[in-house]
């Protein structure tokens, strides 16, 4: 088997905090998008997990175009903001 190597970008955008909520001014891209084109921009093989999907931002983005998406549950406990829920993790 062999072992793939690449890079990985971890953001914790969790609850839409890289969305609308980072761009108070309302003009210009959100961290969201700036997550979108630094993941568009990797190599092959690069993840990029994040704890809000940012695929609507990849849909202009031709580089992109060979990504694989999961999404899968942290589980109870997993974060300290929601220590009773469990939160979406995104893998791109």
């Amino acid at each position: 088997e062999a072992i793939q190597k690449g890079l990985v970008i971890f953001a914790n955008n969790a609850e839409d905090v890289f969305a609308a909520r980072s761009n108070d001014s309302g003009s210009g891209a959100c961290l969201d998008e700036h997550l979108a084109e630094l993941f568009g921009n990797m190599k092959v093989g690069g993840r990029c997990v994040t704890l809000t999907d940012i695929r609507c931002h990849l849909t202009s983005k031709d580089d992109a175009r060979w990504y694989h998406y999961e999404s899968f549950d942290s589980g109870v406990g997993a974060v300290s903001w929601s220590p009773n829920k469990s939160v979406a993790v995104h893998v791109l």
